[in-house]
Parts: structure tokens; sequence; C-alpha cells
């Protein structure tokens, strides 16, 4: 039974990602402010953990035992670091992970909303929008109208 364990929390992972939208986020700041806090920070990792590509050869054996063949893998060897500077660096600007319930259908149904412009408090109110390409809105419920 133990042997399934690491599956089980994987699974509620993944199903958790699809329910919750999980940005750094830091209430009362602008989207606006946020995007130019990510592009600076983005910046910052950038210039301080560069890219450093690698590129490792396995070999694939044929039944012979000779080599027929190379797995080839290349990736960036400082994403990981490059990412931990680049979240210490919104961290230093008040910002914070959180976790924000995607807004069910039947919450939308029939209104109208906006995206927020400031990022609020979150609450029972407040849940996110998926749009194109990953992205993410917040609406505030409280202030959904019946579309029409």
């Amino acid at each position: 039974m133990i042997r399934f364990l690491p599956l089980t929390l994987a699974s509620a992972t993944l199903l958790a990602a699809c329910t919750e939208y999980t940005p750094l986020y830091k209430p009362g700041v602008s989207v606006q402010q946020k995007t130019a806090d990510e592009a600076q920070c983005n910046a910052y990792g950038a210039n301080t953990v560069p890219v450093w590509m690698v590129t490792e050869r396995w070999p694939i054996y044929g039944a012979g035992g000779q080599i027929v063949s190379y797995t080839v893998d290349v990736y960036d060897s400082n994403a990981g670091r490059r990412q931990q500077v680049i979240n210490q660096c919104m961290a230093e600007r008040g910002y914070q992970r959180v976790a924000i319930p995607y807004c069910k259908d039947e919450q939308l149904a029939g209104r109208s909303y906006g995206f927020e412009t400031r990022l609020p408090d979150p609450g029972p109110n407040i849940c996110a929008v998926r749009g194109k390409g990953g992205s993410a809105g917040i609406v505030d419920l409280s202030k959904t109208k019946p579309a029409g």
C-alpha cells in the first residue's frame, strides 16, 4: 500500500493544479505594477544566473553490445537556481505564493464581469478565470452583474 502513496500524492497535486491558480501575489498592487516587478526580477535573474546549456549523450546499445545510437539530452542547468533568484527578488518586493480557486462555470453563468486591475485581498468572492495561453485573470464575484 505504501508504494502507491507517491502516485496518489502526484495525482492529488495535478488535480489541485487544475482547480487553483497559484501566482505570486501582493494584495493592493496593480496588475501593471506586478508585470513590471516580474520583468525586473526576471532580468535580474537572467543577469545573476545566466543560461548554461548542457548537452548529455547516453549510448544506446544493440543486441551485440555495440553502440548503435545515442540519446541526447539538452537542458539549462541553471534554470532552477535562476528561478530561485527570481522568486527571492519577488519576495523582497512583498509578493508571496497564494492559492486562488478558479471560478466555477455556475458562478459566472449569465453574468458579466471584468478582471480586477488591482490584486484584491484573497477571500471567498475572489476567483480566477483561465485565459488564452495559460494566463489567468482575477475576478471579484461580488462585482459581477447579470448579462444584458
